[in-house]
């Protein structure tokens, strides 16, 4: 911090000037204390610690153009939403 800090009381009397040297000091005298220290580690504790997991894609081949493709899910049947609507539409041709 660059500038001085004002401190004034509630009827607007000036109470005293903070210079930026004082709240750095004040900072790290704040964070030495073994109360600090304790609070900081107990935090910690609470951290979980952040697992990449390794994404499975199963390799499908597709009912509709028969081309091999890197499925999202194990249950999925169409590399596209436009060969499933093909399928789809080439099925109900041969029904009607």
């Amino acid at each position: 911090m660059k500038f001085e800090c004002k401190v004034f009381d509630k009827n607007g009397i000036l109470k005293k000037i903070i210079k930026p040297n004082d709240i750095v000091n004040s900072v790290d005298k704040v964070l030495q204390q073994k109360s600090t220290q304790r609070a900081i580690q107990y935090i910690n504790k609470f951290r979980q610690a952040r697992v990449k997991t390794k994404v499975d894609f199963s390799e499908i081949i597709c009912a509709f153009c028969e081309i091999k493709f890197h499925a999202r899910q194990k249950s999925a049947k169409y590399c596209s939403h436009e060969c499933q609507k093909s399928f789809y539409k080439k099925k109900r041709k041969k029904i009607l």
